[in-house]
């Protein structure tokens, strides 16, 4: 009856260490005496010592699945457990997507090391090696983070990437993410041919710790200073040819650093003086004679121009201020009263004309090339009633280098010679003249031959003739050319009677 009491007690234990499997129980029960002796030690002996859990893994983005298998694995062996006993508590410790795909496995698997591959297969990047020198290379010391932290997960990134990888090269790794300001202190005394990543760190410690040390403030002591004692002159200290700093090192580098300090904060109080100083005389000047008050607004409110000093309006908007910047002139306006200026016959050899239908009336426009917009004046708007939308740009320069703001812009379409042309034009005044014709409306023509005579100017539109007048006595240049401006480029032209003698031989 004791032994089988006995028996009965020990089953009950090893129940109690793992309930979830009965099966234990049968198994240690036709066990041989020293195997039973054995399991019951170890089962005793897992009992007093306290087992650790290992954390959970939920198969997210940020998690590294290796690092987490090899952690499992080192818990596993600490616990003492078996490969049955790891594969059987591997599903209790995940969590989230790596719970469901634990339970989503078919066919289960039976041993360890087919869940093992398995869950690598699934949660294991493919360019894991890749990934990792990647993250060490651009690792760098954060703003506040302390240094040995940045040390140590440098260390470890590399023992990841390669496990026999150089001292030289992890030390190389360590500076390159390290602040500047600590590597100028630490890589003097650095030699990477001797000393290894361990003697980095240890060099970093003791340069953070003179900064410490450096920046603390002195010690005021508030009793009876001592009487003086006659020290006798010590002798200077030599450098030491030691990669490490000293505690004398140490005290100067703090006593240089006051020093410097101290100069440094009696130039800057001597400049606050200076600049206070001319502050006060310029105040007391001003006093002394003050400037009489305008204001910018009037009794009610109204903003006052600066240009005709009129309440109502400001500056921008002022028609003395416009006025003052209008175009050029370039011919004189001809006495007429019609809706729409008509130039004068005695300046019509300035310029290029060309008539244009616009909204059913023809109306005779200035052709410039050195235009960069079209422009239409308001008068012509008032007079074919289109209406004009707000201008939202910047202010237009003109050819003589001023600026005018225009007072709106159309959509306008225009026909040239039975050629249909769509701009967005500006409005404002052209000295008494209704349109005219920049770039934008004539590089939609595409090709233009304008023709000078000594009376007049005449513009064709369409592939210019070289042939069409009966001469042959001149030189011409049928590719576009770009000349900067106050410089010389070569022009590619031809001879008319060379084209000519060309154009009959192939006709023959």
């Amino acid at each position: 009856m004791a032994e089988r009491g006995a028996r009965a007690a020990r089953r009950a234990a090893v129940a109690a260490v793992n309930p979830d499997r009965p099966e234990d129980v049968e198994h240690h029960h036709h066990q041989g005496p020293a195997q039973r002796i054995g399991g019951i030690a170890r089962e005793e002996n897992r009992v007093r010592r306290k087992e650790r859990e290992p954390p959970l893994f939920r198969g997210e983005a940020h998690e590294d699945a290796v690092d987490w298998l090899s952690r499992y694995e080192e818990i596993a062996h600490y616990n003492e457990w078996n490969v049955d006993e790891q594969l059987h508590n591997f599903g209790i410790h995940l969590e989230g997507v790596a719970r469901r795909w634990y339970l989503s496995l078919i066919p289960a698997p039976l041993t360890f090391q087919d869940l093992r591959a398995r869950f690598l297969v699934a949660f294991k990047p493919p360019n894991y090696d890749l990934d990792l020198e990647t993250k060490l290379r651009s690792r760098f010391q954060e703003e506040h983070e302390p240094v040995m932290t940045y040390c140590h997960d440098v260390i470890y990134l590399c023992s990841r990437v390669d496990r026999n990888m150089g001292e030289a090269l992890k030390v190389q790794h360590l500076l390159r993410g390290l602040k500047r300001a600590l590597v100028q202190k630490v890589y003097p005394f650095l030699d990477p041919e001797v000393h290894t990543s361990q003697d980095f760190m240890r060099l970093v410690q003791i340069q953070c710790q003179a900064d410490l040390l450096a920046n603390q403030p002195p010690l005021v002591s508030s009793c009876t200073p001592p009487a003086v004692l006659m020290i006798p002159p010590q002798p200077p200290i030599l450098p030491q040819a030691s990669p490490f700093v000293t505690e004398d090192r140490l005290k100067a580098f703090k006593k240089e650093l006051a020093t410097e300090f101290r100069c440094e904060l009696s130039s800057t109080l001597s400049s606050m003086r200076k600049e206070i100083s001319n502050d006060v005389r310029d105040v007391l000047r001003e006093s002394r004679n003050p400037k009489p008050f305008t204001s910018k607004r009037s009794r009610d409110g109204q903003p006052i121009c600066r240009q005709c000093h009129q309440p109502g309006h400001i500056a921008r908007e002022c028609d003395q201020r416009n006025e003052a910047v209008k175009l050029a002139a370039v011919v004189e306006r001809g006495n007429t009263t019609d809706s729409v200026f008509s130039i004068p016959q005695l300046d019509r050899t300035k310029l290029v004309l060309k008539n244009v239908l616009f909204s059913n009336r023809n109306v005779e426009a200035i052709v410039d090339t050195g235009s960069g917009v079209t422009v239409i004046s308001p008068n012509l708007c008032t007079a074919l009633k289109i209406p004009i939308r707000r201008w939202t740009g910047q202010d237009v320069v003109l050819a003589d280098g001023k600026r005018t703001r225009p007072k709106g812009m159309i959509d306008a379409e225009f026909t040239i010679d039975h050629r249909p042309v769509t701009v967005s034009a500006l409005v404002f005044d052209i000295n008494g003249y209704d349109l005219l014709l920049g770039n934008d409306t004539l590089r939609q023509l595409q090709s233009i031959q304008v023709d000078y005579f000594p009376d007049m100017a005449s513009l064709t539109i369409g592939d210019p003739d070289f042939m069409c007048n009966n001469k042959d006595n001149y030189v011409f240049c049928n590719k576009s050319c770009m000349v900067p401006a106050h410089t010389m480029i070569v022009i590619p032209i031809k001879h008319a009677r060379n084209v000519l003698k060309r154009v009959l031989k192939n006709l023959k």
